[in-house]
Order: C-alpha cells, then sequence, then structure tokens
C-alpha cells in the first residue's frame, strides 16, 4: 500500500436495486480519484456475477479488477430482535459483509438468493404480474434495469415499480395492456400484494461468519438514529459477535462515533474490532464522490486494521480454513436451521400473497424458528399477553410485566418524556451504566451479557 492511496469500501453498482453505476464505471471513477481500494456492497446480493464476468474464483475474497483491488462485498438489511427502534418495532439495520464465500452453496448464497427473491417480489412483483397475466414476451431483464436507471437519475433512491411507474414503462415500451388507466388499476389491483422478508441480524452474523465473513454496520448513524438507547444497541450489536463498524461514513456524527468507541472499550470481544468507510455513492449525480467524504480525501491508512484482517482472512483460505477470526462455534445443524426456516419464511409470505390476491381464506402454518434458543429476558416483545399495564409510584413498571430490559427502559423514558439512559459518562463502562439505571428505576436489571454467556454453556 502505498503512502497517500485512497479507499472506499461502500460503492453501489447497478445491481443493487438503488444504484445506478456499472462496474466498469465505478472502476473507472475509483481511478480518477485515486482510489486503490474498493468494495460493492449491493444491498442484499453478493458479487457473484462481478466475479465471474472478470474470471475470478467465487472463493475468493480479494482480487485485483482492471487495476483496483476489490474486497467482494453485499449490504444485508436485517432487524435487531432485541433493540426497539422509537416507533416500538425491531429496529431495522443494515449490516456489510465481506470477504464471504461466494460459491452457490455457501451459506451466505443460499440466504440472499432467498432474501432476493422476495426483494424482486416486493420491488417488481407488479410489472411481474402484468407480464404474465398478459403473456408479454419482449421485455427482458436489461430493458427493465434501464428503465430503473433512469427513473434513480430522476428520483434518487427509487428501488420499487408502483402502479404509476408500471404504466410509464410499459408507455415507453409501446405495450398496451388495457383501453384506459382505470382499466389498468383495476388489473394492478388484482396482483400479490407481497410483504417484505425480515432476517434476523443475529442470524446474518452467524451465517456471514460461516460463510467465511466480516460483519461491519454500515452508516452507523442513520441505524441508530432510528433507536431509544443508542448504547444498549451498541452493545446488543456487539453481544451478536459483530467485526466492526463504517465510521467513516458521510453521515456520521461526533456523539455516534462517541458511543460506539465508549462501548468497544467496555466490551471486551474475542477479535479486534475495526473500523471501515467509504462513500455510500449510488450514481454521479452530483459528481465522482468514490473516495471521498464530503470531497475530503478518504485515505487507505484509515482502514488499514480492517485491511489486514482481510488479508489474513485471505491467507487463512488459501490455506483452506474458513476464517482467520475467532467465533463462536454454530454448528452445522443450525446453520441448516436457520436457512430452512428463511426459505419456509419465503414461501409462507408467498402463500398468503397468492391467497390474498384471489380472496381466498386458507389455513397456512406459519413457520416457527426451531434454530433459535433465547432466554425470555431478551425478546423483544413489549408485554406478555394477559398482563395489565401496571406502574409502580406513577413513574415506573413493575419490570416483571416485561419481556426485556430494554422494553422496560423504554416504558420509563416514554413516562419521563426523554431517552434518561441515552446520554452515560464518557468513560463509562457496561456494569457501570447497569449500576446506574438500577438506581434511577429502583430496580435490579440483569446483566445481559452475563445471561448470554450462561446461555452459551447450556
Amino acid at each position: 500500500m502505498k503512502k497517500g492511496q485512497c479507499v472506499d469500501l461502500h460503492i453501489h453498482t447497478n445491481e443493487s436495486f438503488d444504484g445506478s453505476l456499472t462496474v466498469d464505471e465505478a472502476l473507472a471513477g475509483a481511478k480518477e480519484n485515486g482510489v486503490s481500494l474498493v468494495a460493492f456492497p449491493n444491498h442484499n446480493i453478493d458479487n457473484r456475477e462481478i466475479w465471474k464476468s472478470k474470471g475470478r474464483k467465487l472463493s475468493s475474497p480479494v482480487e485485483v479488477i482492471d487495476g483496483v483491488t476489490v474486497i467482494c462485498a453485499s449490504e444485508v438489511t436485517c432487524r435487531i430482535d432485541t433493540v426497539l427502534n422509537k416507533e416500538n418495532n425491531t429496529t431495522k439495520v443494515h449490516y456489510g459483509i465481506y470477504g464471504a464465500d461466494m460459491s452457490p452453496n455457501s451459506p451466505l448464497s443460499r440466504l440472499l438468493a432467498i432474501k432476493r427473491a422476495n426483494d424482486r417480489q416486493c420491488d417488481l412483483g407488479l410489472l411481474d404480474f402484468i407480464i404474465s397475466v398478459k403473456n408479454i414476451k419482449n421485455i427482458s431483464e436489461n430493458d427493465i434495469r434501464d428503465f430503473m436507471r433512469e427513473k434513480r437519475q430522476e428520483i434518487p433512491g427509487f428501488s420499487s415499480l408502483g402502479k404509476e411507474s408500471v404504466w410509464e414503462f410499459l408507455n415507453k415500451k409501446g405495450i398496451t395492456v388495457s383501453k384506459s388507466y382505470k382499466e389498468f388499476s383495476e388489473l394492478c389491483s388484482r396482483a400479490p400484494w407481497h410483504d417484505r422478508l425480515n432476517l434476523s441480524a443475529e442470524d446474518v452474523v452467524k451465517i456471514a461468519h460461516a460463510s467465511g465473513g466480516m460483519v461491519i454496520m454500515m452508516h452507523p448513524w442513520e441505524n441508530l438514529e432510528r433507536v431509544r438507547d443508542k448504547s444498549f444497541a451498541v452493545m446488543e450489536i456487539l453481544r451478536m459477535g459483530i467485526d466492526g463498524f463504517e465510521i467513516f461514513s458521510p453521515t456520521m456524527t461526533d456523539d455516534v462515533m462517541a458511543i460506539i468507541k465508549r462501548c468497544v472499550k467496555s466490551f471486551k470481544s474475542k477479535n479486534k474490532i475495526v473500523y471501515t468507510g467509504g462513500s455510500d455513492t449510488h450514481d454521479f449525480g452530483r459528481g465522482n464522490k468514490i473516495g471521498r467524504l464530503h470531497y475530503l480525501p478518504l485515505y487507505r491508512e484509515a482502514v488499514a486494521d480492517f485491511e489486514n484482517e482481510i488479508m489474513k482472512l485471505k491467507n487463512a483460505k488459501q490455506k483452506g480454513k474458513s476464517s482467520s477470526r475467532t467465533y463462536p462455534k454454530v454448528t452445522d445443524a443450525e446453520i441448516e436451521g436457520i436457512i430452512k426456516y428463511y426459505k419456509q419464511a419465503y414461501l409462507y409470505l408467498d402463500d398468503v400473497a397468492e391467497a390474498t390476491a384471489l380472496g381466498r381464506t386458507i389455513k397456512i402454518e406459519k413457520p416457527k424458528k426451531e434454530h433459535k434458543k433465547k432466554k425470555e429476558s431478551l425478546k423483544s416483545s413489549k408485554m406478555r399477553p394477559g398482563k395489565k399495564d401496571r406502574r409502580l409510584d406513577g413513574a415506573r413498571y413493575d419490570i416483571e410485566d416485561f419481556e426485556s430490559v430494554h422494553d422496560y427502559l423504554g416504558a420509563i423514558s416514554d413516562d419521563l418524556g426523554e431517552n434518561v439512559y441515552d446520554n452515560p459518562p464518557e468513560d463509562e463502562t457496561y456494569e457501570e451504566y447497569l449500576e446506574r439505571m438500577n438506581q434511577v428505576h429502583s430496580v435490579n436489571i440483569p446483566n445481559i451479557m452475563e445471561e448470554d454467556s450462561e446461555l452459551a454453556d447450556d
């Protein structure tokens, strides 16, 4: 690595639902800005097609393509089951997976295939329905891709074809499927409506590690801004075994960076927590920002620890090992159980959508997460069924009415009208945090870290 070279580990190409650039355009943009190390973490899809088009082995985590070092990557949308957002739902996050095996039979490839199929139903399902029922033959995937690219240039982040955009697309192609827009709307009303398949963040970490990848929390501010308690969320993310955080991000703020670093210092991880960075470029609509954060260059020295870990990973794989890092042991049976669950969940959502579109009332058994073994205190529902909203001393709830510490603290926060536990002292450890909360709420809050270590021994 020459001094002064730049890096960008967060670039989207047109394989991503919201990207406009081709791989060649992105690589040319990187070289134009002096960027010698890149990654293309497209949404819910790996870099298999990029590797195949350049004649590279799918098991290789790092390759030099057109004079630029490229780390294989994907950005996976998932939810943290144990952390509530401000709307009392489980928190959505984006995890970047770097260096994982992209072979078709790898756990990550199989999971992403399921997720990608569901994304297709949610984002392009209406168009696919019209093509099917009207038996349209002269529409190719490239036609759809080109139209999506045009729309993204008009509307940044455009990702789903709704009724109006499908109507526009068909008109541009000169295809008539109805006599009027009203008739077209009636046709669209018959289309199945698919719900999004939610992946558990903890499952994604296990699958990524089983595939030899490293897991990075992408654009942390955007993810953590949604939650009640940022410190609690970061500790939960670390508990799951994440490998690092993308702290060099255009949206990063000083307070979120301070929380992450404080939690990393407090949490004793078996692996070195690394930091990455990237521009999150989707197009060149506002100029070439690859390797830039607010027009300031991002140098490779800033992510040297991450780059070193990736090279260790590459060397380990060349020696026949799956990873160079130490992770909690997860059996093949558990990995297979995770993939089986999401396959069943995908089929379940598909059955429900089809039945609803046909106006049928059918009994479909919802799949169960048999591979999960969690303590009741870590569940994310707000209250146990049948329990009443019981308060103590006017401002406090009874913690026994809640299934997680976070739910309890969230209810207290709502009562007080502010988040009283999101601004801990600069050097506060996790144990000191719990002690302070016990004093604030006059209740003995269990140490979740200790609970999990006990669970791991079962």
